[in-house]
């Protein structure tokens, strides 16, 4: 076979510097129109030309950064070609990113995605909680990078959705806010043609909580021509306990009534015997971590791939120890998962995916320490404390200095501990925000720029927050305004339509203290608005609110 066969044979390579692993089986039959095509691991395209294209980074066009509102398109590529490599740098110094970041791959057009996931899931790091992923096929240090082979006939469009309600119409800046990757680059080969027929990836996440033995969970369900490679799964037990891992795995193929592939044992699907091991694991194929008092696993199946000419459901039933006992109300467990595989297209459109506030994982009983924190804000009479851009535990160590887990970042400094705490630090039921216009810059990027905290500023000289309530409620509203790096800043501040005051000489900071009626919260929201009148920007560190005794 000659190399150019790449685009002529349909054959795809998945893993592009794997070793051989099996020879290149065969053309399509031409009296079997139907039969399903090997994927070849070891065969290298290197007809037409490798390109690349950059985005999120301000070096970027602006067409490929954030827009207002969380939306960015990080590659919009003609073919013919092949996606070989996508890389996302981390967020702010070294922060994680959760799954209100969206993932969405369109292929030639389509108006439904080929692949919808969570950004961090779909590197098998289950809402940015793992800190190294170490497989053939994706891959996470500082950065996520996933390997997966991806032809495309017409075009290719990549997006990233910063799916969370509080931030639909803020403004990122590349780099300062860690909800959001800082950097991408997508690696692509342009070819001059493809078969009319062949196979594209997709990517599919899902979650549920259910009674296992009552109800099976879903992983996948695809219906065409096509092939399953690979998973990753979280379970976790609603109860806090460690949750059992006997469940079957069962794959039906083309319409089977009885199962085409069958594990029996959730950790033994994964190379593992009698539970999952107590420290991580990361192979080429398979691999798990602990995660959040569950398990985390990948799999892909590369050299036993399964492939279905009419249709392929995936599920986990409950069988054996844990069919009894996981019915038994109190015992629900919680699944994500991820189901990796080509298919010709059209494919069958995927289930809307969950709300952002739906797809974190299950908070379990609250801990002493909490609830201690918890009474403190009540006693004190508040009913909701935010800190503008959260708060971190990072030192700042020159270099040199001896740091475990040190994250390298703007020089002279070494940066570690970079855990974030959320921005909201207590909220009674009924109370959050939605920051409408302004840029949120988180707390370790902050103090490298010399604020003694992070913050939130305007954009073109207006920052605007909607503090949203129970109606009719009333108190005192407090803000907490800094010109944290003493650029001279002055602002004018407007609470629910009232101009409240203009403020100036904030080097060291200044609450402002507002009355609240029961007539300014008929409408369950208190409107704050804040715009710069002197120095490069508006800004704002904190936001509490005092209940009316």
């Amino acid at each position: 076979m000659k190399r150019r066969d790449f685009v002529k044979s349909g054959i795809i390579s998945v893993v592009s510097a794997m070793p051989v692993a099996m020879p290149i089986l065969a053309q399509r039959s031409k009296e079997a129109p139907t039969h399903q095509r090997p994927i070849d691991l070891g065969y290298l395209p290197v007809e037409g030309e490798t390109r690349m294209e950059n985005g999120l980074w301000d070096e970027c066009p602006r067409e490929r950064q954030f827009t207002k509102g969380g939306k960015a398109v990080i590659a919009d590529i003609q073919g013919p070609g092949v996606i070989t490599m996508i890389h996302f740098a981390l967020g702010a110094v070294a922060l994680s990113i959760n799954r209100d970041t969206i993932l969405r791959i369109y292929w030639d057009g389509e108006k439904t995605p080929s692949v919808e996931c969570p950004l961090p899931d779909f590197f098998c790091d289950p809402n940015g909680a793992i800190e190294r992923v170490d497989s053939a096929l994706v891959n996470k240090l500082r950065g996520w990078n996933a390997h997966f082979q991806m032809p495309f006939a017409k075009s290719a469009r990549i997006e990233l959705i910063y799916d969370n309600p509080r931030y639909a119409n803020a403004t990122f800046s590349p780099g300062h806010w860690g909800g959001v990757p800082a950097y991408s680059c997508v690696t692509y080969r342009k070819l001059d043609s493809l078969p009319a027929d062949v196979e594209y990836f997709h990517a599919q996440w899902r979650k549920q909580t259910l009674l296992l033995g009552k109800d099976d969970y879903e992983v996948v369900q695809a219906s065409g021509l096509g092939q399953l490679v690979g998973w990753n799964v979280t379970l976790r037990s609603l109860s806090g306990e460690i949750p059992p891992c006997d469940q079957n795995e069962v794959i039906h193929v083309d319409g089977s009534s009885k199962p085409t592939v069958e594990w029996q044992g959730m950790e033994d699907s994964f190379g593992f015997s009698w539970n999952f091991p107590p420290d991580a694991n990361n192979f080429p194929y398979a691999g798990y971590n602990p995660f959040l008092g569950g398990y985390a696993a990948y799999r892909f199946f590369l050299n036993d791939r399964i492939p279905f000419r009419k249709s392929l459901r995936m599920t986990v039933v409950g069988k054996g120890q844990t069919g009894v006992a996981s019915t038994a109300p109190g015992s629900e467990l919680e699944f994500t998962s991820v189901a990796y595989w080509y298919q010709r297209e059209p494919h069958q459109p995927f289930s809307p995916i969950l709300a952002a506030s739906d797809r974190v994982p299950f908070e379990p009983a609250a801990s002493p320490e909490k609830l201690a924190g918890d009474s403190r804000h009540v006693e004190a009479g508040e009913a909701f404390v935010l800190k503008c851009g959260g708060t971190s535990e990072i030192e700042f160590l020159e270099l040199g200095w001896p740091a475990a887990h040190g994250y390298i970042t703007h020089p002279p400094y070494r940066i570690t501990h970079p855990q974030m705490t959320p921005e909201v630090q207590f909220a009674k039921p009924g109370w959050d925000f939605r920051l409408d216009e302004g840029q949120p810059l988180n707390d370790s990027i902050a103090r490298i720029e010399g604020w003694p905290s992070g913050c939130w500023r305007s954009i073109g000289g207006l920052l605007q927050v909607r503090l949203l309530c129970p109606k009719r409620t009333s108190g005192t509203l407090k803000l907490f305004l800094l010109d944290g790096d003493k650029a001279g800043r002055k602002e004018s501040v407007t609470v629910a339509g009232r101009l409240i005051g203009e403020y100036a000489n904030l080097q060291t900071g200044k609450w402002v203290e507002v009355p609240i009626s029961a007539t300014d919260t008929a409408e369950s929201a208190i409107l704050i608005t804040i715009r710069r009148t002197a120095g490069p920007d508006a800004a704002l560190s904190e936001i509490a609110f005092m209940e009316a005794k």
